[in-house]
């Protein structure tokens, strides 16, 4: 199992990261190509679009997953029900352009959101092949369809930002992506087709349990988005740009790696719902796997992210900084918070999942509205105390609910989190250092900082013999094996 584990994260980490990698380097080019009002306008209409995805699977797709022995019967139904609910959502989107652009006093938002909207319909013929592969385990051709849709989609992206489409690039990149996802879903070798059946009592079945999943994403979505929201209204497109730009970046190297990690802890804790050993193994793996990959991570980028900024994005970016700063502290614990929320789900405690989510959601907009009229600097800390207060409610419901107390999670994460804070100050001493007596370019800031970073972290796990080091060095040694 210990090798099970790591190969499904393996893969989706290639998924998720091979793709984000891809769209790092699309965002590094469009962002040299196309101004922070651009990415504000996109963020303005990103939560309809977001909400819009996320209801039309209605938490069935996790209902799947979670259920031991799915039938076709329940795959067509799902795939039926996302079909005929996707069309009606964007029917009701697109009847709703003309409100949204009027609420930000941006007529070009009409067209946009009528057309970024179809993305909704797109989406939702694909879902299900998607969630068989997830049952499958059948990581590896997701990151093939994933990256291949990021390579293709970003492509598009430029050549349109190049030829001075402005905003127009991003929408389509966007739809691009979706649109190229569902095909290649379609194209893959999962040989499945839905059947002209839907099932009630099928569909009820999976909706006791998506209903109270979707909910919380819902929630989830919302929380996350209401910022694009307020900050667009209140603030310049500009500013919400800048805004967007560092919370996507930060999530890219933060929150990105926790539902990298989590995302295939569901269909392997499901698979062994008899083996209460493994299955609290198997959590402990997944926690400490999450937290080795982004305690380093997101100390790192905050002390290195003004000269990453500057040479990456050029310098008309600096005053996404301290953004990305607060962002890297504020991210920090999701992997924790993360495989908390998975295992509530995986034990099939969806309703509990619902309940942690509503009480952390509840503090997480009164302190966003405290926030908000300090500037975007504090609406940024808000996040972070949303994080926290997430992480400690949602501890305390797997503690009540399936036993595990929060000073066993403690021990695991608390020696990673020592150690990668030390590396940070040893990064950081060393930037320092070199800069008193010479200036050095951003470059060698990057260069040295990462090095002295990443090598005491590297070196502090092998003296300490963390188990996360070894473990992925083997499977990675195996896997060269295997290829010779």
């Amino acid at each position: 199992m210990t090798n099970r584990t790591f190969r499904s994260v393996f893969w989706t980490a290639v998924e998720r990261f091979g793709a984000q990698a891809f769209q790092a380097v699309f965002t590094v080019v469009l962002a040299r190509l196309l101004m922070p009002s651009d990415y504000g306008l996109v963020a303005m209409i990103f939560i309809f679009l977001m909400i819009g995805q996320m209801l039309v699977d209605g938490g069935l797709s996790l209902a799947l997953v979670q259920k031991k022995n799915p039938t076709e019967k329940d795959f067509s139904t799902v795939f039926w029900f996302n079909v005929g609910f996707g069309v009606l959502l964007y029917i009701l989107l697109f009847y709703c352009a003309p409100l949204i652009a009027r609420f930000y006093e941006q007529p070009q938002l009409i067209s946009i959101v009528k057309i970024a909207g179809l993305s909704i319909i797109i989406r939702s013929l694909g879902i299900v092949h998607g969630t068989k592969l997830t049952v499958a385990l059948n990581f590896k051709r997701q990151a093939f369809i994933s990256i291949w849709a990021m390579i293709l989609s970003g492509a598009i992206g430029v050549v349109l930002a190049y030829y001075g489409y402005g905003v127009w690039a991003l929408v389509v990149q966007f739809l691009a992506n979706n649109l190229l996802r569902t095909l290649l879903f379609w194209l893959s070798k999962t040989y499945w087709y839905p059947k002209f059946v839907f099932c009630v009592k099928s569909f009820n079945s999976l909706f006791k349990f998506g209903s109270k999943y979707i909910v919380t994403s819902l929630l989830d979505t919302i929380y996350k988005n209401m910022f694009a929201i307020f900050i667009g209204k209140r603030y310049t497109a500009q500013e919400l740009g800048f805004f967007q730009q560092a919370n996507s970046l930060t999530n890219l190297l933060t929150t990105n790696i926790a539902y990298t990690v989590s995302s295939s802890f569901i269909p392997l804790h499901t698979k062994l719902h008899s083996d209460v050993d493994q299955q609290r193994k198997t959590f402990n793996r997944f926690l400490s796997l999450g937290c080795f990959i982004v305690f380093p991570t997101a100390i790192l980028f905050a002390i290195l992210a003004e000269p990453f900024v500057s040479l990456v994005l050029t310098e008309r970016w600096l005053p996404t900084v301290p953004f990305i700063q607060i962002f890297c502290l504020a991210y920090l614990f999701y992997p924790v918070l993360v495989i908390n929320r998975s295992l509530l789900l995986a034990k099939g405690f969806s309703k509990q999942n619902l309940m942690a989510e509503i009480i952390a959601k509840t503090l997480g907009v009164a302190a966003f509205l405290i926030a908000l009229p300090h500037g975007i600097l504090w609406i940024c800390a808000s996040i972070g105390f949303y994080t926290l207060v997430d992480m400690v409610v949602s501890s305390i419901f797997v503690k009540k609910y399936v036993s595990i107390r929060q000073i066993e999670q403690l021990k695991i994460v608390a020696p990673i989190l020592g150690l990668a804070v030390f590396s940070g100050v040893i990064a950081w001493f060393v930037i320092i250092g070199v800069m008193h007596y010479a200036p050095i370019s951003n470059f060698m800031q990057l260069l040295l900082g990462g090095i002295a970073g990443f090598g005491t972290y590297a070196f502090g796990a092998h003296l300490l013999k963390f188990d996360e080091l070894k473990f992925a060095l083997n499977y990675l040694k195996n896997k060269r094996q295997e290829a010779l």
